[in-house]
Parts: structure tokens; C-alpha cells; sequence
């Protein structure tokens, strides 16, 4: 099963059930930005075609497993990023480092 069928079937629910109640529930696109060509088009049918809002895009996405990410500002995004800034909204959430990185980064909660 490709990346982007999950991804669409979420999608497609999503806009059936808000759809009843438009003035309560607007949709964030789910896109797998482990195919980042894959998910700028998915991002693209979400707000052209469902109306949806935009998409709620974390600083990293996981590759394989829970312990393999790589970050979104690597040189492979760059083909979504301007597609997902001529959304009609952006939502970038920060999330926890990955295991694997977590070596790397220092823990700033103690400050």
C-alpha cells in the first residue's frame, strides 16, 4: 500500500463528516511527507478539491520506524514547501526530538 492511501482515506472521511457542519469544523490535510512530491499533491486535493484549510506540518517525519526521522528542512522538502505556503493556512507544531537524535540535543525543559 503506497503512503498516500492511508493518508487520502483520512482525508476523504474527514471532509465527509465536517462537511454537515461547515460553520463548526474545517479540515488540516494529513500528507505523508515521507513522499514529499506525494504529499504537496495530496496537500493540493485537500484545499482545491475538499476545502480544506491547510495542513499541520511537525519539524520532522518518520522514515521507517519510530527511531528513524529525518527533518523537514532537508534539501528533499523543498518541493513541498511552496505548495503548502499557497495554502490558505499553515500550521507548524513542534515536536519532541527523535529517539535517535535525542543523544544530540540537550534537554531545555530545566532552564
Amino acid at each position: 500500500m503506497s503512503l498516500s492511501r492511508p493518508r487520502k482515506q483520512a482525508n476523504d472521511f474527514l471532509c465527509e463528516n465536517s462537511w454537515p457542519h461547515p460553520d463548526r469544523y474545517a479540515g488540516f490535510a494529513a500528507v505523508p511527507l515521507q513522499n514529499p512530491e506525494a504529499a504537496a499533491d495530496e496537500l493540493e486535493r485537500c484545499v482545491k478539491q475538499l476545502g480544506f484549510k491547510g495542513a499541520m506540518v511537525n519539524g520532522y517525519t518518520n522514515v521507517q520506524d519510530e527511531n528513524t526521522g529525518e527533518y523537514t528542512d532537508e534539501p528533499k522538502f523543498e518541493v513541498f514547501w511552496p505548495r503548502w505556503r499557497s495554502s490558505t493556512s499553515h500550521l507548524s507544531s513542534p515536536r519532541d526530538p527523535s529517539r535517535a537524535s535525542r543523544g544530540f540535543t540537550r534537554d531545555t525543559r530545566s532552564f
